[in-house]
């Protein structure tokens, strides 16, 4: 969820977790918040219309108004490409970007289970810096999943449950976002 883009903005919770940059970036630190902290380990953003300037929020001088409206999320498109192996149709997002951000790491594939449904996210270290990923066809229609809904299993997160949330579309274009 994002910072608000107008009140009060606070390093901790005490303008609510709501307006709290550390909430924001919660599992980025170790509860040793400063400003400096805080900053590195945000993502770029420079979409603060607060202050007078608009300035990066990871590059310094710091300032709390530079988080006016971050969140701490990172978002690619993929193309998806049908796979056919024998009689068994699965369905792979190829990424634009496979390196997120905001939680570090490399994701090698995202794909479905044989028929479609499911989802499978395979990383090239097993990544739990993540609380859900959103996927679908726009960032307005896509599902969020939350990581505690999937299973872990070697370096792959997973869920079976019969849905779809890659389109079973050859050349489909895709949103693909993990939250942390």
């Amino acid at each position: 969820m994002a910072i608000t883009t107008s009140g009060n903005i606070s390093i901790k919770g005490a303008a609510g977790n709501a307006n709290s940059i550390e909430y924001e970036i919660e599992g980025a630190l170790s509860g040793n918040a400063s400003l400096a902290t805080l900053s590195a380990a945000s993502i770029e953003y420079t979409g603060s219309t607060r202050g007078n300037t608009p300035r990066d929020t990871n590059s310094s001088p710091y300032g709390m108004l530079e988080f006016s409206g971050y969140a701490h999320t990172w978002s690619t498109t993929g193309t998806v490409d049908e796979v056919v192996i024998g009689k068994t149709t699965r369905w792979d997002l190829n990424l634009v970007d496979s390196t997120p951000d905001n939680v570090g790491g490399t994701l090698d594939d995202v794909l479905t289970y044989p028929g479609g449904t499911g989802l499978r996210l395979l990383w090239a270290s097993l990544n739990t810096g993540w609380t859900s990923v959103k996927i679908g066809a726009t960032e307005g229609s896509a599902t969020t999943l939350a990581r505690s809904a999937m299973t872990a299993d070697g370096n792959t997160h997973y869920i079976a449950d019969g849905n779809t949330y890659i389109t079973n579309t050859d050349n489909a274009s895709m949103y693909f976002e993990l939250i942390a």
